[in-house]
């Protein structure tokens, strides 16, 4: 019996699946929620900063922007105590402080 490569999934790829997802295919919050829950729990793949993913899809899930949440978990993971941002609805999750008020 052969056994299945693993396959590998950076951060950046489940970015971009989101992208995708969203505008290319119009699928919803809830849709692209399980269809990350599946990919980051599926023993078949191995997540580039797992902890961090799980983080940023629990944010995800409680309505916040998936690709602001990883630019924050990465911002903490390098020691950084906030992430400055434009962005106002980023800056509601307290990960990020915002620029122009």
């Amino acid at each position: 019996m052969k056994v299945a490569s693993l396959c590998f999934l950076t951060h950046t790829v489940l970015i971009e699946a989101v992208w995708v997802l969203t505008a290319s295919y119009g699928l919803d919050r809830d849709t692209i929620g399980k269809v990350l829950h599946e990919l980051t729990n599926n023993s078949f793949f191995i997540l580039e900063k797992a902890q961090m993913i799980s983080k940023a899809l629990q944010d995800y899930q409680h309505g916040f922007d998936f690709s602001d949440m990883v630019i924050g978990y990465c911002g903490i993971s390098k020691g950084c105590n906030t992430t400055y941002t434009f962005d106002k609805k980023a800056s509601r999750h307290s990960l990020f402080t915002l620029l122009l008020k």
